[in-house]
């Protein structure tokens, strides 16, 4: 829930945050990422990035950062557009689906190690439960079901929720804010330096050279090749029992549908025939199915010729709010 309360209020140009500090007039800074961290305790991070040095001087961020949480955590669910949070919801629902396809040995890595770290049955000391081992694993690992459940909380609980861990007055938190020092830097060198040369003097000659085997020793250890016994432990899987996954392709040109290759291509080439009849564009296709897969990704190549400079020079702006501004169906 802290995850998408986050997103909320700093993912995109009509997030509340974004839209009180950068989509404002003076900005007081570029950019706003957020993070929630698990440690013994949970950390929640917001960070300004690219702030106007002119304006942090005039203007007190812990206040104007608290107004905004403090707006959306009104006791009546009247700062939370409800519709927005439940689009984010479905957005990091697709997001992991496709992760459990494209990256599932980081998504179920970084759950796992957290765990084990600091989940209270993972504890030297824990107890054996009556239930299931691992229970808090299994609900973290579970991220269909929390999302599914956080599309029915009313506007009212994510004001509560953001209430309680971010415009509270017992919620601890600290404004840190780092300003270009030349003197800082020129400080840090300097002491730098004295340090080293402390160091080599209570040493002495003798002393640095030890230091030096010590560390070229550790080095050589460190480089030792894995002993062939090791790996003779773990056995090569059977490459002949390896299950390649099984692309289907079928290409459109001219108008014409052909299907190249896979089991699937035909299906797919009646499928294309059935909307070419209805218009295809001009440009060439090539679609490469994969059975099972929940996701389309979709390259598209252009050409430019036809643009002026002045439009060149507009295009990668263009580019980047294409994908940040909100669509509008006309």
């Amino acid at each position: 829930a802290l995850n998408v309360l986050l997103a909320y209020l700093c993912e995109d140009s009509i997030s509340p945050l974004r839209k009180a500090l950068v989509e404002t007039v003076p900005p007081l800074c570029g950019k706003i990422s957020e993070g929630l961290h698990d440690y013994r305790s949970q950390l929640i991070n917001v960070t300004l990035k690219n702030c106007d040095v002119e304006q942090l001087s005039k203007r007190n961020v812990t206040a104007e950062v608290s107004a905004v949480f403090a707006a959306v955590a009104a006791a009546d669910g009247s700062g939370v557009d409800l519709e927005r949070v439940k689009s984010l919801i479905r957005k990091q629902q697709r997001e992991h689906l496709s992760q459990v396809e494209s990256n599932p040995h980081d998504l179920f890595s970084g759950a796992i190690i957290s765990a084990f770290l600091y989940a209270p049955e993972f504890a030297p000391d824990a107890k054996p439960s009556a239930g299931e081992s691992g229970g808090s694993l299994l609900k973290r690992l579970d991220v269909p079901a929390c999302l599914a459940s956080l599309l029915e909380w009313p506007a009212p609980k994510w004001a509560a929720l953001c209430a309680q861990y971010l415009a509270s007055a017992g919620s601890p938190g600290v404004t840190v804010v780092g300003l270009p020092s030349k003197a800082c830097g020129e400080r840090i060198q300097a002491e730098d330096a004295a340090r080293i040369a402390a160091q080599k003097e209570a040493l002495g000659e003798a002393g640095c050279k030890a230091a030096g085997e010590a560390v070229a020793a550790a080095d050589e250890e460190n480089d030792v090749d894995t002993p062939d016994e090791v790996s003779q432990q773990f056995k090569v899987p059977d490459v002949s029992k390896v299950t390649l996954v099984d692309v289907s392709t079928v290409s459109v040109k001219d108008g014409v549908v052909s299907a190249v290759y896979g089991k699937d291509s035909e299906g797919i080439k009646s499928v294309l025939e059935k909307a070419a009849a209805s218009g295809l564009p001009n440009p060439s296709f090539q679609f490469d199915h994969v059975s099972g897969a929940q996701f389309v990704t979709c390259n598209v190549m252009l050409p430019l010729q036809a643009l002026t400079v002045r439009q060149l020079e507009l295009l990668p702006l263009w580019c980047d709010v294409a994908f940040e501004l909100p669509l509008v169906e006309s």
